[in-house]
C-alpha cells in the first residue's frame, strides 16, 4: 500500500503512524470487493509477501513458506501489469501538463497531444483488464504458443511510440514457445519501449531478427539504433532498481529476465548492434509447430 502511494507514513510530535493519502477512496473500495480486480490483486500479492517476511522476522532460524508456483507467477504478473500502469499514465501526465498551458484551441501542440493523450488512457484501461484476468492466468499452467503472432502484437503496442519504425524479419521456421503468452508479449513491449527511450529524445529504428539456434532453440534479436548501452552496465542493467534513464524504476529489463530465463528457461543478453545501439538478444527453448 505504502509504494502504491496509499498510504504515507509519518513522523511528528503530536502523531507517529500511517495515514491515507486522500483522493484513494475508489481504490480501497475496489480492494475490499470480492471481484479480481486490479487492485484487489495488487493488494493480496504484497499481503503474502509482507506475511512471509513476518514469519522469518518473528522465528530466527525459521524459513519462510515458500509460495506456491501460481503466487509467484501472480506476484510477477502484478509487478509487471504495476509497471504497464506507470510507464502508460506518466506520458499523459506530461502531455495534459503542456495542453494546460497551451489552452488556445489554434495552439500548435495540441494536434500532437491530444492523440497522446487519448492513446494513453486507452492503455491504462487495456492493462487494467488484463490486471482483471491475472489471477486466473496465474493458475493456468504453461501453453505452447506461436512467437511470430506474440511478437506481431507487442508490435502492435508500441506503434504509437515508435511510429511504424519497426522491422520484423522471420528467418526462423514455424516452432512453438512454451510458456504464458501474454507475459512474453509484455516482455517484448518492455523491450521495445527500451528502445524507444534510447535515443534521448530523437526517434529511433528497431529492427527485429527471429533465427534458429543450436538445439533446436529460437534466437529473437530486437536491435536498435540509439545511445547503446555502456559494456560496465551490461549485466547490471537486468537487476532490480537499477536504471540508467532519469526518472526509471530499473523495473521492467529486470521482468523481462524473470519472464525470459526464470519461466520460460531461456537466456537474455544484450551487445552492440550493427545498427548503432543495442542489441538484446533472446535464446528461447522451441519444438516444432504442430499443424492441426
Amino acid at each position: 500500500m505504502r509504494a502504491l502511494g496509499v498510504l504515507q507514513w509519518v513522523n511528528s510530535e503530536n502523531w507517529t503512524g500511517y495515514f491515507v493519502q486522500p483522493g484513494i477512496r475508489s481504490a480501497l473500495q475496489e480492494i475490499v470487493k470480492e471481484e479480481p480486480t486490479p487492485f484487489r490483486i495488487l493488494a493480496e500479492t504484497l499481503l503474502v509477501a509482507e506475511r512471509d517476511q513476518l514469519i522469518a522476522s518473528h522465528h530466527p532460524g525459521a524459513v519462510a513458506p515458500a509460495p506456491d508456483a501460481a503466487v509467484t507467477a501472480l506476484d510477477r504478473h502484478a509487478r509487471m501489469v504495476a509497471h504497464e500502469l506507470r510507464n502508460a499514465i506518466i506520458p499523459v501526465q506530461h502531455a495534459l501538463q503542456r495542453l494546460f498551458g497551451a489552452l488556445d484551441p489554434t495552439a500548435a501542440d495540441l494536434p500532437e497531444l491530444r492523440p497522446r493523450i487519448v492513446r494513453g488512457i486507452e492503455r491504462v484501461l487495456e492493462f487494467a483488464d488484463r490486471m482483471a484476468r491475472a489471477s486466473a492466468l496465474a493458475l493456468l499452467p504453461p501453453e505452447p504458443f506461436p512467437p511470430k503472432e506474440a511478437i506481431e502484437d507487442a508490435i502492435a503496442a508500441m506503434n504509437g511510440a515508435l511510429a511504424g519504425r519497426i522491422e520484423l524479419a522471420m528467418r526462423a521456421p514455424e516452432v512453438q514457445l512454451r510458456g504464458h503468452r501474454e507475459r512474453f508479449v509484455m516482455s517484448l513491449v518492455n523491450l521495445l519501449r527500451n528502445a524507444a527511450q534510447s535515443g534521448g529524445g530523437r526517434d529511433v529504428s528497431v529492427r527485429i531478427v527471429v533465427d534458429s539456434a543450436p538445439q533446436g532453440a529460437l534466437r529473437i534479436e530486437v536491435h536498435d539504433d540509439g545511445d547503446g548501452v555502456p559494456e560496465a552496465y551490461r549485466e547490471t542493467i537486468f537487476q532490480p532498481a537499477f536504471s540508467l534513464r532519469p526518472g526509471g524504476l530499473g523495473q521492467g529489463l529486470s521482468l523481462v529476465r524473470d519472464v525470459i530465463e526464470g519461466e520460460m528457461g531461456g537466456k537474455i543478453t544484450i551487445a552492440s548492434s550493427a545498427l548503432g545501439g543495442a542489441c538484446f538478444g533472446l535464446t528461447l527453448p522451441a519444438t516444432p509447430r504442430r499443424t492441426p
